[in-house]
């Protein structure tokens, strides 16, 4: 969500959101938080058959990862039973989490009475793996990935008492590869040059450019020059604002200290 207050006709709100109010952007982010592929969200679109405008989004945005052998992850907004089987016709495979009123869910695993940390799961006949496990709550995931299991397996957290909490295998592969998404959102936030203006394509404009791109930027360094000392996303944009003003080059830059560090002396 991009913050924006003005007078658009595809100006979204969402309460769950630190910016309740704005413009929305659909990402398609690795785990290291580099964006592969995006979509901003200008007003209902036409679907494509038998999808719905959700269903489609994840399907139009992973159109150049077709017959590659990857995997998706996506949150239940996205996911239905009907989409992890076109993606899996396509070779994407894929895993989400469910929500219980999607269409065609066995209502013997959606009714199942369960005890904390117990899963059941049925597979449909398109090869289609549906979980429900008993977490603090029911958590319903639909899985295509063949090597995925239903098998509890230690989280890496401990309880108080000092025992090992047991996540299923699944859940844990949806946790880690999830995180890319929030934490491409997290870094652009920092330093962040959105400023005030009534022209939304201003906004989004700025957002990508100083925000995505830049966040990228950082991945990839971090990754092929840097890898065994990661630069922050700061002292990134800092080398870049004085690369461009002084026309050093990027490695005889050195980013000056941080607030803290300049309080403390």
């Amino acid at each position: 969500m991009i913050p924006f207050r003005g007078r658009v006709t595809f100006l979204q709100y969402n309460p769950g959101k630190s910016n309740k109010y704005g413009l929305k952007i659909y990402k398609l982010c690795a785990p290291n938080a580099y964006t592969w592929n995006l979509q901003v969200y200008s007003g209902k679109s036409t679907p494509l058959p038998s999808f719905s405008h959700s269903e489609s989004v994840v399907l139009k945005i992973c159109d150049s990862l077709l017959h590659q052998g990857l995997i998706v992850f996506a949150d239940n907004f996205y996911t239905s039973l009907l989409r992890a089987e076109k993606l899996l016709k396509e070779q994407p495979y894929y895993c989400g989490t469910l929500r219980k009123r999607r269409k065609f869910i066995p209502s013997s695993l959606l009714n199942a009475k369960l005890k904390k940390g117990e899963v059941v799961s049925q597979q449909n006949k398109n090869g289609v793996m549906v979980y429900n496990w008993k977490d603090k709550r029911n958590v319903l995931t639909i899985s295509t990935i063949p090597e995925h299991s239903g098998e509890l397996v230690p989280s890496g957290k401990k309880k108080r008492t000092g025992e090992d909490i047991m996540k299923p295998e699944y859940f844990q592969a949806y946790n880690k590869a999830k995180k890319g998404v929030d934490m491409s959102d997290q870094m652009s936030s920092y330093a962040t040059a959105l400023r005030w203006t009534l022209k939304w394509y201003r906004k989004i404009a700025v957002e990508l450019l100083t925000g995505t791109c830049i966040v990228n930027a950082w991945v990839l360094y971090n990754k092929y020059f840097s890898p065994g000392k990661p630069i922050s996303i700061t002292d990134f944009k800092e080398t870049i604002i004085m690369s461009l003003l002084t026309g050093t080059q990027e490695e005889n830059v050195k980013p000056g200290p941080r607030r803290s560090q300049i309080e403390g002396t």
